[in-house]
């Protein structure tokens, strides 16, 4: 077993830790330019947790591009992959922000969520990624059965004033951001889904748009996986009204 650790504190704890077991070899290095000629031959296994909602703020990607060429033929990676969808939203911050147990963003949804991206690790992953999407706003009925006017009268709503952004009667509606949600495919049978810990929701910020009930909105979303927030950009490319 060969663990590679570029964070010195933790590699010198690793290394105490594991110093008892004769088959583990850790090294304090990045792999992202590590000289796997120092290893005896290539992997069975790679293991590499480097996740984060949509990979985009965690190198696991560009990491997994240059590791995969030590691996075996008939070797494996765990995690296998990871399945994105997004949602139009609107939100009282107009930031990019995690959903997690200390910090719960107030927003509403808006449509259903859809899968917009899915990867699997044993592939070579393009870094820079752009991908068009539709995503359908709710109906008047939909509205309706999920109780979206009586939700707006909620202490966590009124407090920002959301309803002054909706006008129900008039299938009248605004958007201003969409929400990311990840699964990592552990392997074929195991599926995770968002946990604060791991992959937390992300918001993300649009341009405001007035829209109605029912609209399809179709939107380009990019980003560098593994280079971070600042490198998320989006678009509104076109509203379809469904009349």
């Amino acid at each position: 077993i060969k663990a590679i650790e570029l964070n010195n504190s933790t590699y010198q704890l690793a290394k105490e830790n594991l110093k008892e077991f004769d088959n583990i070899q850790v090294f304090n290095d990045d792999i992202l330019s590590f000289d796997f000629s120092k290893l005896n031959e290539k992997a069975d296994l790679i293991i590499c947790e480097m996740l984060d909602t949509a990979l985009i703020d965690e190198e696991e990607v560009p990491v997994l591009n240059r590791a995969r060429k030590f691996l075996k033929e008939d070797g494996e990676i765990i995690p296998r992959g990871m399945i994105n969808s997004a949602e139009a939203i609107f939100m009282n911050n107009h930031f990019i922000q995690y959903e997690d147990d200390e910090y719960s963003p107030i927003y509403v949804s808006l449509g259903e969520s859809v899968v917009y991206s899915e990867f699997d690790f044993m592939d070579e992953i393009d870094c820079k990624f752009s991908a068009e999407m539709e995503l359908k706003i709710y109906g008047r009925e939909e509205l309706d059965e999920i109780g979206f006017e009586e939700n707006l009268n909620e202490e966590r709503y009124e407090k920002f004033n959301f309803k002054e952004n909706f006008n129900i009667e008039e299938d009248k509606l605004k958007i201003n951001g969409i929400k990311i949600t990840s699964f990592t495919k552990m392997n074929d049978n195991i599926i995770c889904g968002p946990t604060p810990m791991l992959n937390p929701a992300m918001l993300i910020p649009i341009e405001e748009t007035e829209v109605k009930c029912g609209d399809a909105i179709r939107l380009r979303l990019e980003y560098v996986m593994g280079g971070g927030v600042e490198s998320i950009r989006t678009e509104i490319l076109e509203i379809n009204h469904m009349d």
